[in-house]
């Protein structure tokens, strides 16, 4: 019953729209009379309908009225439950397939160098002097008076291998030992850490007479601290032991022949 009044308030509204408009523009008073055909009432031949524009006015001034009363209807309808309020988001439904791959975009610039988690350090040396035995009741170190290359190990005072980095050290040499008299005799070498020797380090070689030379080559791995130093020691009991250098090859040409060679480098 609601939406039949509220249709026929529309129509009537429309309509009465339009004979405004009418006198708007045709100049009509509010005695002229119209002619109003019901379109409800078309197929049932009906006779037109007579109206003037004041009694179209009169209805205009009743239409809040109208209005007013039809509002009422269309709330009490929405409070009864017949107009239901908007129920609670359904659940989201699945993630639907991935697409495609897009293109690969430009390649971006390269970042800062880092840090290395395991920095490498390492040491290159040698002497190019013979070393004599003035002493025999003495022990004698190892010198290095040329440094080829280093990174965070040095040589100090010409003897002592020191780490700038805490670490365990592959120290290893290359020594040319020579006999200048008859008789054989006995080297030892050993391993020193911050001028104490390492128990257990030593090795022995023979060279066995006049002019005899012989090579003495291995390695040691150590455990150093920030600053510590290393140093290798050696001793013979006769002066004639030397460890020699060596240069002037001719037949055919060669680099020369350092007294020893040293090279060093952390292993963790």
């Amino acid at each position: 019953m609601a939406r039949k009044n509220l249709n026929k308030a529309l129509d009537f509204n429309r309509l009465s729209q339009s004979l405004v408009d009418l006198n708007d523009t045709r100049q009509i008073t509010e005695e002229d009379v119209f002619l109003v055909l019901d379109l409800n009432e078309q197929q049932a031949l009906a006779q037109p309908k007579q109206i003037s524009l004041s009694g179209v006015q009169n209805s205009l001034n009743q239409l809040p009225v109208f209005i007013t009363a039809v509002s009422g209807i269309a709330s009490t309808v929405a409070s009864s439950g017949y107009v239901r309020a908007t129920g609670p988001a359904g659940a989201t439904g699945p993630a639907g397939a991935t697409g495609p791959a897009g293109a690969t975009g430009p390649l971006g610039p390269s970042g800062a160098a880092g840090t290395s988690a395991s920095e490498r350090y390492f040491l290159n040396a040698f002497d190019t002097t013979t070393q004599t035995n003035p002493d025999i009741t003495q022990a004698n170190i190892f010198k290095y008076n040329t440094v080829v290359d280093s990174r965070g190990i040095s040589v100090v005072s010409g003897t002592m291998i020191q780490v700038a980095n805490s670490g365990v050290y592959n120290i290893q040499f290359s020594a040319q030992l020579e006999k200048g008299s008859a008789n054989k005799e006995d080297v030892d070498i050993w391993l020193s850490k911050n001028n104490v020797d390492v128990d257990w380090s030593t090795t022995t070689l023979v060279v066995e007479g006049s002019s005899d030379r012989n090579v003495a080559a291995w390695n040691f791995f150590l455990s150093m601290d920030t600053n510590e130093y290393a140093q290798l020691k050696w001793h013979a009991a006769d002066n004639d032991v030397l460890i020699i250098a060596a240069s002037g090859h001719t037949i055919p040409a060669h680099p020369a022949i350092p007294s020893i060679i040293l090279t060093v480098n952390n292993v963790d």
